[in-house]
């Protein structure tokens, strides 16, 4: 189990203020919460630009959703998207396919260490691999980058994510 604690600081009880304890993995499924604008440019075929929502679906399920124009080096362009579900367990955050022919498979376990936060893992798409890294510059400011190689595929995706303003 990850025993990397912080201190978060909530109001409890009326106006008083008591320390919680919380692990990394537990810090970083909060802080996925919300909107973000994506900025993703995938090497060498182009780039994505949109917007993502993480929405609590029940303790400790978030459900990820991604919306955007993809820009193709060619000139295409097209529209795109994509759905995750977060689980937060007692060690990690797994992300699980919410749409397309691996629906409800896991795509990766993650295991948040560190100020900022940062995991890596890996998922193997049949003879493909997916080498994933999620790291944290801010509460506000993160970045997944997907190194993909395989016989079908070859490409780098490097994605950042900002938070949306309050509406």
């Amino acid at each position: 189990m990850n025993r990397e604690r912080f201190m978060n600081r909530e109001h409890s009880l009326g106006n008083r203020i008591v320390d919680v304890e919380e692990t990394v993995n537990e810090k970083v499924f909060r802080l996925f919460e919300g909107g973000w604008i994506v900025d993703r440019q995938i090497s060498p075929h182009g780039s994505m630009s949109g917007e993502a929502w993480w929405r609590a679906e029940s303790t400790g399920l978030l459900s990820y959703c991604e919306r955007g124009e993809m820009a193709l080096v060619d000139g295409g362009r097209f529209e795109v998207g994509r759905r995750y579900h977060y689980i937060l367990d007692e060690d990690s955050i797994e992300v699980r396919f919410a749409d397309g022919e691996g629906t409800g498979s896991v795509f990766l376990r993650l295991r948040f260490v560190g100020e900022p936060p940062r995991a890596t893992a890996m998922h193997r798409c049949r003879a493909d691999v997916y080498e994933a890294e999620f790291s944290f510059d801010s509460n506000d400011c993160f970045w997944i980058t997907y190194h993909v190689h395989g016989p079908r595929k070859n490409y780098v995706s490097r994605t950042r994510f900002s938070r949306l303003p309050e509406r």
